[in-house]
């Protein structure tokens, strides 16, 4: 059994004593755990892969679809890492910008530009698969 002198008892704190001090020290001490909790759930949550299904609808009216599993974080990130090959000009449902969730389907309508004379002037215009009327309100013509 080992001796212990009063010096020694008072030098060995436990955590409560610590963060018990004052109140200065309580609230770092709870800021630091809630940082920690925060940087450990992000952390996990980053593990866990999201459930992603992706529907790329070409010109040629087929329509091709994939599920995947991914970390990304936006659903412009998630075309590019599922290799759908949507362009720019595609249309693409939610917006790029998005951010992921699980079990989130993502719509990409192939678009192609074209140029027509109308008057003696060139415009360029978007086409998509669909009805002319649907590509007219595309092309914000009334």
């Amino acid at each position: 059994m080992r001796n212990e002198t009063a010096a020694g008892k008072k030098k060995r704190k436990n955590l409560y004593q610590i963060f018990n001090r004052d109140r200065h020290t309580r609230t770092m001490g709870v800021i630091l755990l809630l940082t920690l909790g925060i940087l450990l759930w992000q952390e996990i949550s980053w593990l866990i892969p999201e459930q992603v299904t992706v529907s790329y609808a070409g010109m040629d009216g087929k329509t091709k679809t994939v599920t995947a599993l991914t970390r990304q974080t936006t659903v412009g990130a998630v075309l590019k890492e599922a290799k759908i090959g949507a362009s720019e000009i595609d249309t693409v449902h939610p917006c790029r910008e998005y951010p992921i969730s699980n079990k989130m389907k993502i719509t990409v309508e192939e678009c192609i530009h074209t140029q027509m004379e109308i008057h003696g002037k060139m415009k360029d215009f978007t086409l998509k698969s669909g009805t002319v009327r649907e590509n007219l309100k595309l092309n914000d013509i009334h």
